[in-house]
């Protein structure tokens, strides 16, 4: 398969013409990553030097967040900040419509319905979790449900815009941050995404779980901490702080394990997010600024065994459950194919 960007759409005619013998098809991305020639130089790689720009130019983060942008599509603010709202919008039908609209969520043997589970837990007296946490979970079980239908905002993992989302939402809900609060931090979280795949490839197959859930996870606090009115360097420290927690965690995703442990992280990382925004709020100095906690969190997921990194060939993978559930899942797999039944979307089995 070759593939290749291009400034307008193709005339596939055209181009089916020129190279007889092979098959060729245009996928429309959800969202595109805006690009053009000739953009300007980057405008930051790290949050030290974002914060500097900052304060040489008069701007607050986020409004430097847009300026980056800006160079980089050659668009407006207008055009940039009306696109933010369109993500946004698609982000949050991504964790809500499992609850507002008339959907059904697919579920194979190997996955069943932890939205549903959760919601009557919620309404249990035997809950525990409470509060920003309790809604949190609420927001990412609805991001992962996986509904045909319901567009998925990507991030440094398959649905990580929705697990921001949700870590952004259950705070904007329980302290009456307004619409634009949410703007700004979503534009904080962007700029974290983008000083790390500067610096680094944020996915299980390169650096593990820590190059996507804990990505996620710190592009959340760090949107957190700007949503409350953080000062610059303590919405460095949020982001900081929860990155050198996770630093390590394998990618070792059991096949027809229901997402476990990856799962576990990410309701981690997501959950973890508000608290060390709190943190940092409250003054913690995280001591590394934020490059260089990804250039540590790079290197030492480099480091791992090969086997830890996505492959499924070591860590929780190989535990005697998991092959068991392995063997079972493959079974069930090769059966729907004969039979010809519809599976669900391939992040639920």
């Amino acid at each position: 398969m070759h593939w290749v960007r291009l400034a307008e759409p193709p005339d596939l005619e055209m181009v089916r013409r020129k190279v007889p013998g092979f098959r060729v098809a245009m996928l429309d991305p959800i969202l595109p990553v805006l690009d053009r020639p000739g953009r300007k130089p980057q405008l930051f790689d790290t949050m030290t030097r974002w914060r500097e720009v900052a304060a040489e130019r008069g701007l607050s983060l986020a409004e430097t967040a847009i300026q980056y942008e800006m160079d980089a599509s050659g668009w407006s603010s207008e055009q940039v900040v009306e696109y933010m709202r369109m993500i946004e919008r698609a982000m949050y039908r991504q964790t809500h419509a499992v609850y507002e609209e008339e959907v059904v969520i697919p579920t194979t043997p190997f996955r069943p319905n932890t939205t549903a589970d959760w919601v009557q837990h919620m309404a249990s007296p035997r809950r525990l979790t409470d509060g920003v946490t309790a809604q949190t979970l609420k927001w990412v079980h609805g991001a992962g449900a996986g509904i045909p239908g319901v567009p998925v905002v990507a991030g440094p993992m398959g649905s990580g815009g929705g697990y921001i989302h949700a870590a952004l939402w259950a705070v904007k809900e329980a302290h009456g941050f307004s619409d634009d609060d949410l703007l700004r931090g979503l534009f904080v979280a962007a700029g974290i995404g983008a000083i790390a795949y500067t610096r680094t490839a944020p996915t299980g197959e390169v650096t593990g779980c820590t190059g996507e859930t804990g990505i996620c996870g710190a592009m959340a606090a760090a949107a957190i901490a700007e949503m409350a009115s953080g000062a610059p360097e303590r919405v460095e420290n949020a982001a900081s702080l929860l990155l050198q927690a996770v630093i390590g965690m394998p990618c070792d995703p059991i096949a027809g394990g229901a997402g476990q442990p990856c799962r576990s992280r990410v309701l981690t990382t997501t959950c973890m997010a508000h608290v060390f925004a709190d943190l940092a709020l409250a003054g913690r100095d995280a001591i590394l600024p934020l490059h260089e906690v990804i250039d540590v969190a790079d290197q030492v997921g480099r480091s791992l065994p090969p086997g830890l990194l996505c492959t499924g060939r070591a860590g929780a993978a190989v535990t005697p459950t998991a092959q068991r559930k392995a063997i079972a899942f493959r079974e069930w797999f090769d059966m729907t194919v004969r039979e010809g039944i519809r599976r669900p979307p391939g992040n639920l089995i």
